[in-house]
């Protein structure tokens, strides 16, 4: 992933000729600004893409790892509001 400053420039828009960076947020603003069909469309295409995306294969080992690191949290996992900041966090949407 290329970045210039704050942008990846993964993610460009065309205007006046010439290709500008864009944030995510930015995309995702364009994204809501479609007709309802076209968004439609997108997220299709996008869940598509998802799907196609291979998960990793987990060895027994990493399986354990994880449960028993589970259990010694006192099994009571991690809130879901967490886990939404979590991964906001790591994708740098917080």
């Amino acid at each position: 992933m290329t970045k210039c400053g704050d942008f990846d420039l993964t993610c460009l828009w065309k205007h006046s000729g010439h290709y500008w960076p864009m944030s995510i947020i930015e995309l995702e603003a364009e994204a809501l600004k479609l007709a309802p069909e076209d968004q439609a469309r997108l997220l299709h295409r996008l869940a598509a893409a998802l799907d196609s995306i291979e998960e990793p294969e987990l060895t027994n080992e990493e399986l354990e790892k994880r449960w028993a690191d589970f259990e010694a949290s006192g099994g009571n996992g991690i809130e879901a509001s967490e886990l939404g900041a979590r991964a906001r966090r790591r994708h740098g949407l917080s």
